[in-house]
């Protein structure tokens, strides 16, 4: 499930995404950013319920980590949750999986509940799904599980 071998990504909510950037850019030197879409994802399963969400990402590769900046732009989503109880700041830690429903499956023996899955094949970028558990109950950070194809990148 988690080795730390797989640990690809930070993610951090925002309110206002140029802001973010800007700020992330020139007063901390990290970027630079591409604002990879703004998804507008018709299958995504939050608490098990079928919604829409929409998200404006920004991603940067920071040594052997990608940051993830995350603005929420429409519908239910964990970001939104995240926004409404803590504000801004640093929302989860993502890790890159080979098999999402395997590592899914083990996460749920081991108790945790699948908060927010979009299927793979279900995403901008083909081959890969996501999914958040709940994992926050203990130092507050939420993991992200991301299926990517070999031999590609998290950006």
């Amino acid at each position: 499930m988690v080795d730390g071998s797989n640990f690809a990504q930070i993610g951090i909510v925002v309110k206002d995404m140029d802001q973010a950037v800007k700020y992330y850019e020139e007063v901390l030197g990290v970027g630079p950013f591409t604002v990879r879409f703004e998804s507008d994802t018709k299958e995504v399963y939050y608490y098990g319920e079928k919604t829409e969400q929409q998200l404006k990402i920004a991603m940067c590769q920071y040594g052997s980590m990608v940051i993830e900046l995350i603005e929420v732009k429409g519908g239910n989503s964990v970001h939104l949750d995240f926004l409404k109880e803590k504000g801004e700041g640093v929302d989860h830690l993502g890790f890159v999986v080979k098999d999402l429903e395997k590592t899914l499956e083990e996460c749920r023996k081991k108790g945790f509940e699948v908060i927010e899955y979009v299927p793979v094949g279900k995403l901008a970028k083909p081959g890969r799904g996501l999914a958040y558990i709940d994992a926050d109950k203990i130092g507050g950070l939420k993991y992200e599980f991301i299926q990517v194809p070999e031999g590609d990148s998290l950006i």
